[in-house]
């Protein structure tokens, strides 16, 4: 009698584990669907304790810009020879039309606010502001790398080599600031830094018009600053390979290499391999 209750015992618990492995695929299948994943978070990482000190850097060198008043005039002023010009330049020496120094003030300063807007557009205020910062920070160091090549080369702008500017333009310091564009350089790297930041934020058709209009906006920049006789075709070229080479630099120093920040009720979640 005891074995048979033992063998009743035994098959019960068999039965039991049978029954239990088949019943809970079954609750789980009913239980409620996962809740909506929360929103990404920016696409890039700062660090204000990398950030500061190198945007202090970049502010500081940039600022010599404003001592260009104060520099020596082209070494040629206050008419410089056309032959001294590369053969794929000469077309634009001697050129000055200050109407299309403004436009070309009015174009960076359109795209620059265009490519923040688009980020405010594509996420969060708090999100945008993160990635706003390393995207301002890539124009930031195109602009100062292309001042440190202007100080270095001192270039005749185009405008000395006529008479068509005045002669106090002519003879000025910034005359003899040509290459490269920093225009040209702000611009380009505004409109790249931007299509990097909404690639990584899976805005795949957004990021493609944002490029083709920045890439729009920097072309017009850098023609209206040949135009106007600021820079020679190279120079703007020049200013166009800096600024595409920081836009892409500073915004992948920043990536996230597969992290994921996500609000999750009152703080941050921070999940990923790092």
């Amino acid at each position: 009698m005891v074995g048979v209750v033992r063998s009743l015992g035994s098959l019960w618990s068999t039965a039991a584990a049978i029954a239990t492995s088949l019943l809970l695929p079954a609750r789980e299948a009913r239980a409620d669907p996962p809740s909506e994943p929360p929103p990404a978070g920016p696409a890039y990482r700062v660090n204000l304790a990398y950030d500061l000190p190198a945007v202090a850097v970049a502010g500081v060198v940039s600022s010599s810009w404003l001592l260009r008043g104060s520099l020596a005039p082209p070494h040629c002023a206050p008419v410089c020879d056309r032959a001294d010009v590369p053969a794929f330049d000469r077309w634009a020496a001697g050129r000055w039309e200050p109407g299309w120094r403004t436009a070309s003030d009015v174009g960076i300063a359109a795209v620059l606010v265009g490519a923040g807007a688009t980020l405010f557009v594509a996420e969060s205020p708090r999100n945008a502001a993160v990635d706003a910062i390393v995207v301002g920070e890539s124009v930031l160091f195109a602009n100062t790398l292309a001042i440190v090549a202007m100080m270095g080369a001192r270039r005749p702008r185009p405008l000395a080599y006529g008479d068509a500017a005045p002669v106090e333009e002519r003879t000025s310091g910034n005359a003899s600031l040509s290459f490269t564009s920093g225009h040209t350089a702000g611009a380009a790297a505004a409109a790249v830094a931007t299509f990097g930041t909404l690639r990584r934020l899976d805005r795949s058709y957004a990021s493609w018009i944002a490029l083709g209009v920045g890439v729009l906006g920097a072309s017009f920049v850098g023609a209206a600053r040949i135009f106007a006789g600021d820079h020679f075709p190279s120079d703007v070229a020049a200013g166009a390979v800096v600024g595409v080479a920081s836009g892409v630099f500073f915004p992948a120093l920043h990536e996230r290499t597969g992290a994921r920040v996500a609000s999750s009720g009152s703080g941050l979640t921070l999940s990923g391999s790092f």
